[in-house]
């Protein structure tokens, strides 16, 4: 695989669906530092990211476009079933 690639391949990740909504809403967060910096210390343990994440520095958020949309559906059921 590596010989049809000019960049050097350095691992091979493997992230479920919630691991790669964090490592998108990484990729988002202003100011936040290339994510290759943060690939290397991961491929150095033997943790999922999700752990990886929780055990540095960079806790897990929630994407702002998710927690929108979560906000406005618990705004809705609040209404639904308390102001009626």
């Amino acid at each position: 695989m590596q010989e049809n690639f000019e960049l050097p391949i350095k691992g091979h990740y493997h992230l479920d669906v919630e691991e790669f909504e964090q490592m998108c809403e990484l990729l988002s967060r202003p100011n936040s530092s290339p994510i290759f910096k943060y690939l290397n210390k991961f491929s150095k343990m033997e943790t999922s990211f999700r752990n990886y994440m929780f055990q540095s520095q960079l806790r897990p958020r929630r994407m702002k476009y998710i927690k929108d949309k979560f906000d406005k559906h618990i705004s809705e059921i609040i209404q639904i079933l308390f102001e009626e």
